[in-house]
């Protein structure tokens, strides 16, 4: 599906300036690669779906609340409220995010993200569904080098992994804000069944 006439390139070009200051230095969970690399995923996946310009650029910002100490303050006002509650939506409640205890908390942060999108408009599950994606991408890109010993770099092991993917299919697919109709969920589903197996 091509992308929408109306995507500015130019709140396109400034959400990802924003997001390379704000993840400068940073690199991705137990590699040497750039943190950008992944924002750029999630906002290639969400143009190339023809997401809505504010979707896209909250691709490229959607960890920047959760990951540095940029407050959605700074969010809102650049680039307006529909970004921020984007951005906002695909963050953990700050709660669970200044947690130390990150393994002990796995499952209650995942469970929240799987009722959150439960409840979620189109646009915000079309962010979460790149998100999780470009990450499934990812672990399928490395498994070859790494083999069962990708998993020991995560806060759960490979079975909960699984567990939270497939809820979070279901998720994407329930009611009336569903996805299931894109490409986007499709390509999910093939990256799960590639990891963690068919379901019986």
């Amino acid at each position: 599906m091509p992308a929408p006439s109306s995507v500015s390139m130019d709140r396109i070009a400034a959400a990802f300036e924003f997001a390379c200051n704000a993840h400068k230095g940073d690199t991705r969970k137990g590699t040497a690669i750039p943190y950008m690399v992944h924002p750029m995923d999630v906002a290639s996946l969400l143009l190339k779906s023809g997401a809505p310009e504010v979707v896209v650029i909250a691709g490229f910002l959607h960890d920047v609340v959760e990951d540095t100490d940029i407050p959605l303050g700074a969010i809102r006002k650049m680039f307006g409220e529909k970004v921020a509650k984007l951005v906002e939506g695909a963050s953990e409640p700050e709660t669970l995010k200044k947690d130390p205890d990150k393994k002990g908390t796995w499952r209650k942060r995942k469970q929240h993200t799987i009722e959150f999108i439960e409840g979620a408009s189109r646009e915000a599950r079309m962010l979460s569904c790149a998100d999780k994606v470009a990450n499934l991408t990812d672990m399928l890109t490395e498994r070859p080098a790494k083999g069962e010993a990708m998993w020991a770099k995560f806060n759960a092991p490979k079975e909960d992994q699984g567990r939270y993917y497939r809820g979070l299919l279901k998720a994407f697919a329930t009611g009336p804000e569903s996805i299931a109709d894109l490409p986007m969920h499709a390509l999910m589903r093939e990256c799960v069944e590639s990891l963690f197996g068919k379901r019986a």
